[in-house]
């Protein structure tokens, strides 16, 4: 496929081209500036150089033919847009382009827009529908930019996407991005003091996740908007006090108040639609992030001035001079001298300067040093012809000639060599940095893949012979075998199942693996936690903030006749293991696990009667028995734990059981014993939970008697 990028060089297009150019796709970006050493991609993309409403961009669409076109700009990525040059051409420079994609029938039209576009709400959660209001200059821009897009893709039948995408972060610090990271960064390291809006909150993205937003952008898109925004809030604050930590900067920090940026970015959509899902964190970036290149670039940058300032060679000839002096002052005070005399000071002379400074300057000294020679010999000129072709002058010249020259000139080609290396050493440095990142990510991917090809912990026999288990007739032992199974796919120790009442709407601790994974207790409402139940209620996949109180890791859920039974909760995972890999493992388990429970229930209810008491939920003796076997096991492999009262009833069983019935909760089961007395098997409950079960039944004059599990005859 072939793609054509509108926007800067930075670090964001460097890493889409990789990301395409991997996948043998050609990238051609069209900037005023090319990429330099720091952000250059790594593999093969095409450079422009034309702003994007040159009229030669039709050319290039001519000649390219592009099946998708990206249009950033160079504003985008920068938290702020102010008004000038840039901003003045911004919508100029994508009318035109937008007329040329639907000229040359592009297959679709990608459109980077921000997500100040949408009206500020106090504590609404903004969706893609929310109302289109923007505040600030680079909202409003955004926003005619975007209709800009729709009618001109409207009129010209040209499939649009429009990718609203919120605070950027992740750029590289020395390509000096004015993203709200690199913002902090600089003015805590120039300035005294800094002032922060107190009515801004961040919903920081990473480059690389609005980058595989984007890529994911390329095949079918059920949507034409999408919101790309991070999960987490972050008050500005927050975010300037972690940078002046990292830097151990001594600027104070202010609040003032601003323009009101708080909304609550939802991407969901994206996320459900595309399976797209936030991977890198600002606390992650930000300690990795090398800041102190910024002060080794401000002294590198002072070294430059004072390099450029001054005149090396000017500087260089005034020490030739000066040094001339102090040896031609040392030859004369030590030409009567009875050893000192016999010192040549001035060939040292030459031969120090062609060491130091090379050939030219070397010149300069033999020229200084055969004056002075001659001035010692006292001729006047007239007589000069006759002084030099004498033998004594004529070999002191040549030796003065050859140490300088010779000298000089060897040195100077050291020095060119010695240059050459360096350049080629760094290009070489440089080649295998490059390609050494290349390796690594080629390596892990590999690793990943051969890990679940080949490894038996996640080779495909091995999940069959896990899900295997899944495929019994009984629903209790299909409950029991979840947790096991879902631990062995996962590789977590957090899991837990809850079963779910769609009466009341509580969901009610079934078992989990240990007392870690318990989530929010033993019940609780699903309606308490909003974002949870509308994703449940979906038949999707839950992805939550596990550092956050309140949301779990991951959450699916188990269905029926079109209703929940059952939902699961991962409570945590390791960042390594909260991948899409994960994800569609989870979503393909809560199938299989509904498929299961709906061949269970069918079979169970062409069973009933051999296993309950006629028009009752009683299990027989036999069955009862079976039932609580089955859950003591649980007890020990979980944190499940059961109770077994025995009801004080001389009533027929069945006539007795209605009467309780509305006494106990769903998840607890009657049955009966060889003298047909009705037990009940308290689910999640302890001995010293009987006591409010007590005071329950005491008030309907409901007797029991606490029993041992395996006392039942």
């Amino acid at each position: 496929m072939k793609i054509l990028y509108f926007g800067a060089c930075d670090s964001f297009s460097a890493q889409f081209i990789d990301k395409h150019a991997k996948e043998e796709n050609s990238v051609s970006i069209i900037s005023r500036r090319e990429f330099d050493k720091i952000t250059k991609p790594k593999l093969k993309y095409i450079w422009y150089n034309y702003p994007s409403d040159s009229v030669n961009i039709d050319r290039i669409f001519s000649n390219t033919k592009p099946q998708h076109v990206v249009f950033a700009s160079n504003l985008f990525g920068d938290e702020e847009w102010v008004y000038d040059a840039n901003t003045n051409h911004y919508l100029s420079e994508l009318l035109n382009v937008l007329n040329l994609a639907a000229k040359y029938s592009i297959d679709k039209f990608i459109f980077l827009s921000s997500t100040e576009v949408y009206k500020q709400y106090d504590n609404e959660i903004v969706t893609e529908n929310s109302e289109i209001a923007p505040t600030t200059y680079k909202g409003i821009l955004s926003a005619q930019a975007e209709a800009l897009v729709n009618q001109v893709g409207s009129m010209n039948a040209l499939k649009t996407l429009i990718l609203r995408v919120g605070d950027l972060y992740g750029y590289k610090p020395d390509e000096e991005r004015k993203d709200f990271l690199n913002n902090i960064i600089h003015q805590l390291q120039k300035l005294n003091e800094i002032t922060l809006n107190k009515n801004h909150k961040l919903a920081p993205l990473h480059i690389n996740d609005a980058i595989e937003a984007l890529f994911r952008c390329d095949g079918n898109t059920p949507s034409s908007i999408y919101n790309i925004a991070g999960n987490v809030q972050y008050d500005a604050m927050d975010i300037a006090i972690a940078v002046k930590k990292k830097l151990n900067s001594s600027a104070s920090l202010t609040l003032q108040q601003g323009t009101n940026q708080t909304n609550k970015i939802d991407s969901k959509r994206i996320k459900s639609e595309l399976e797209w899902g936030e991977i890198y964190t600002v606390e992650e970036t930000l300690a990795n992030m090398q800041i102190s290149t910024l002060v080794e670039k401000d002294e590198v940058l002072v070294k430059q001035i004072k390099k450029e300032t001054s005149n090396p060679v000017l500087i260089h000839l005034i020490e030739n001079v000066v040094f001339f002096i102090v040896m031609a002052t040392l030859s004369t005070m030590f030409k009567d001298h009875s050893v000192l005399k016999n010192v040549d000071l001035m060939t040292i002379y030459i031969v120090s300067i062609a060491l130091f400074f090379g050939i030219k300057q070397s010149i300069l000294s033999i020229i200084l040093t055969f004056g002075f020679y001659l001035y010692g010999l006292q001729f006047d000129f007239g007589n000069f012809i006759n002084v030099v072709l004498n033998a004594d002058t004529f070999l002191k010249l040549a030796q003065y000639i050859f140490m300088g020259v010779v000298v000089g000139y060897t040195v100077d080609q050291f020095k060119t060599n010695q240059a050459q290396l360096t350049i080629e050493k760094e290009y070489l440095d440089h080649e295998y940095s490059e390609l050494k990142e290349i390796n690594d990510a080629n390596v892990m991917i590999k690793h990943q893949y051969e890990k679940r090809l080949i490894s038996y912990k996640t080779s495909l026999p091995r999940l069959y012979a896990i899900t295997n288990q899944l495929d019994s007739l009984d629903p209790e032992i299909l409950f029991s075998s979840i947790i096991k199974v879902l631990v062995d796919v996962l590789e977590t120790d957090s899991v837990s199942v809850y079963s779910y009442d769609n009466r009341n709407g509580y969901a009610r601790l079934i078992g989990a693996k240990n007392e870690e994974s318990v989530f929010m207790g033993k019940s609780f409402k699903l309606s308490d936690h909003k974002e949870l139940e509308n994703k449940l209620f979906e038949n999707d996949i839950y992805i939550g903030n596990q550092w956050a109180n309140g949301s779990p890791a991951m959450a699916g859920p188990i269905y029926h006749k079109g209703k929940i039974i059952a939902i699961i909760l991962i409570k945590s995972m390791t960042f390594d293991s909260l991948n899409l890999y994960q994800i569609n493992l989870l979503r393909t388990l809560t199938s299989l696990i509904s498929s299961s429970f709906i061949r269970a229930y069918q079979y169970e209810e062409k069973v009933h009667n051999e296993k309950h008491l006629a028009n009752t939920e009683i299990l027989v003796t036999s069955e009862f028995k079976r039932l609580i076997e089955l859950k003591r096991i649980d007890s020990e492999q979980t944190v499940a734990r059961y109770t077994l009262l025995k009801l004080d009833h001389t009533e027929d069983p069945t006539s007795y059981y209605f009467k309780v019935l509305n006494l106990f909760r769903s998840t607890d089961y009657f049955g009966v014993d060889s003298q047909n007395r009705i037990h009940v098997l308290l689910g999640n409950s302890t001995a010293q939970d009987v006591s409010f079960v007590e005071t329950r039944l005491k008030d309907k004059d409901i007797h029991f008697e606490l029993v041992d599990m395996n006392s039942l005859k």
